[in-house]
């Protein structure tokens, strides 16, 4: 009898360990508390504009990582404008990203490794090859799906939703799986992991504010953490622009302080100038490394935390054999 192996959420990583167990031979479900896959990777639509990645999404070949996509059929590009590091958007200059795309034109030419790749596609295409290969598979999911708690009595495994409980041999949680309630055999298991507020905005603009590809960080952030241009390949006049909002100031967030952030980047940013906006904010629990071996060391090998908070920390723990 196949062994009912039970995947909760949604995120890239999660998606993997359901296509590998499935590969191994186990009968696979994914319970996902929302009606889309991807968990922080999801992607949305503006305007006419579709499958907009939330966010750049730039991965490290870290424990053979760029391999490991490769299996699951993700694609990487070479990154070569690089990210600029700034205490704030009023240091950044034309002159100096040039010299970065520059740099790496040169490195690119020489065939020297690029520090980072970018995920061809975005976050939509990686998560759309993994869907693909979800039908493959066989993998059931269910949407709108939360889990309440997980119960072991003995060797039963009971899975816990609003509508269902499933019998199950195994079941993956990852760094971001919120359950109320972990009960072995009458024990709770105490899990004390801390939130993180992820606010993601795109922007689109009337007309191109700042060079393509352009990436920027902010060491110390007031408001916004992160910037890249999301622009289509295909657009010529219209510019979209990613945002990562710094989590500690969340409430204080308005469209019109974004664009008055952003003006010391180009004069062409203005209210005036946007077309539309979308706002993506995602409260999720955190658990470092730490906190998860330690959960595990408290649990039956039939609950297992798999490390996922990112991509490519948590390729270079997943165990894919070739």
């Amino acid at each position: 009898m196949r062994k009912k192996i039970f995947i909760i959420g949604s995120s890239p990583i999660s998606l993997m360990k359901a296509i590998l167990e499935a590969k191994q031979g186990g009968e696979v479900f994914i319970l996902e508390k929302n009606n889309i896959l991807g968990g922080g990777w999801s992607y949305q639509n503006l305007e006419d504009l579709k499958n907009i990645e939330l966010g750049p999404h730039y991965i490290k070949n870290r424990g053979n990582s760029y391999k490991k996509l490769e299996l699951f059929g993700v694609k990487l590009s070479n990154l070569i404008s690089d990210v600029i590091w700034l205490d704030n958007f009023k240091q950044f200059s034309y002159l100096k990203f040039s010299y970065l795309k520059f740099k790496n034109l040169v490195r690119l030419f020489l065939g020297r490794e690029i520090k980072s790749k970018y995920l061809k596609g975005g976050s939509y295409k990686l998560v759309s090859t993994l869907i693909d290969l979800l039908g493959s598979y066989k993998i059931k999911i269910h949407y709108n799906c939360e889990v309440i708690s997980i119960n072991q009595n003995k060797e039963e495994l009971n899975i816990v939703s609003a509508n269902n409980i499933f019998k199950a041999n195994k079941c993956y949680l990852f760094s971001g799986s919120k359950i109320d309630k972990i009960n072995i055999n009458k024990k709770i298991i105490e899990d004390n992991y801390e939130t993180k507020n992820y606010v993601n905005v795109v922007l689109l603009f009337k007309k191109k504010v700042m060079p393509n590809k352009l990436s920027i960080k902010i060491h110390n952030p007031n408001f916004i953490s992160f910037l890249n241009d999301l622009t289509p390949l295909t657009e010529k006049n219209r510019q979209l622009i990613g945002l990562r909002i710094n989590q500690n100031i969340t409430k204080e967030m308005s469209i019109s302080k974004i664009i008055d952030e952003l003006k010391p980047l180009s004069s062409k940013i203005s209210k005036d100038n946007l077309i539309s906006y979308k706002i993506n904010n995602l409260v999720v629990p955190y658990r470092k490394i730490n906190d998860i071996e330690k959960l595990n060391s408290l649990l039956p090998k039939s609950i297992r935390f798999i490390y996922s908070a990112d991509l490519t920390n948590g390729l270079s723990r997943l165990n894919i054999e070739p």
